[in-house]
């Protein structure tokens, strides 16, 4: 068991907040972490591997536009991915990744994602760019996004705290 996956869920569990992910280069792989500890089931709303552009569109609500103009890997169709998927689920917390684990002839870079979370209405999105092999970079990749969930969670978290004191 991994304490920052334990760490996620209980806080999810204290402030009865629900969680959703739409992963592609990660292919579930974040959520299938989360989905390991007990008590998960009381927190994890609905969960998808948008591994196309189709996909992207339909599931997300992302416009082909923004994908033909930015790239299905950008920080902007990150954002548009992390908002869709909060509208198509309602859930508190939402985690959006997207890029890539091996480079292509088009962009011939390794490990690089695109990342969004939002809780509640604040919305992160960021990028990194981790090494190893193909499935060495997807569980890097999901070991710096769970980290920077967990923190986002806690930063809320306290915000509200003090908000209601």
């Amino acid at each position: 068991m991994n304490n920052i996956e334990q760490l996620i869920i209980d806080k999810l569990i204290e402030k009865k907040y629900h969680l959703s992910c739409a992963e592609s280069c990660t292919g579930g792989h974040i959520v299938s972490s989360l989905i390991s500890i007990s008590g998960a089931s009381r927190v994890i709303n609905e969960s998808y591997v948008t591994y196309s552009n189709e996909s992207k569109t339909k599931i997300l609500g992302v416009p082909k536009e923004l994908i033909d103009e930015f790239g299905v890997q950008s920080l902007e169709v990150a954002k548009s991915m992390v908002i869709g998927l909060k509208n198509t689920t309602g859930s508190n917390v939402c985690i959006r990744v997207t890029g890539f684990t091996k480079g292509n002839i088009e962009t011939p870079v390794d490990g690089l994602c695109y990342f969004g979370i939002m809780v509640n209405n604040l919305i992160i999105v960021d990028e990194v760019q981790v090494t190893g092999d193909r499935n060495e970079i997807r569980e890097n990749q999901k070991n710096y996004i769970l980290n920077k969930v967990a923190a986002v969670i806690l930063l809320v978290v306290i915000l509200l705290d003090a908000a209601y004191r």
